[in-house]
């Protein structure tokens, strides 16, 4: 019984690791995106264009 408790308890912090790495990822990738799309509105190209580009919505961008 013990044994299996531990090992319930060391699946549930490897899925922890799992979905906080995933999430670092995600706010990794969004911060990259909000980059380019600055740099893009810097260097004047059309809004839209962007906002294809990285997947941001145009309010966003908007708002950069």
């Amino acid at each position: 019984m013990k044994k299996a408790k531990e090992e319930g308890i060391k699946e549930g912090i490897e899925q922890g690791i799992e979905q906080g790495i995933e999430q670092g990822i995600e706010q990794g990738k969004r911060q990259q995106q909000i980059s380019i799309a600055k740099s893009f509105k810097n260097a004047g190209i059309d809004i839209k264009i962007i906002s294809e580009n990285t997947g941001l919505s145009i309010e966003e961008i908007k708002n950069l």
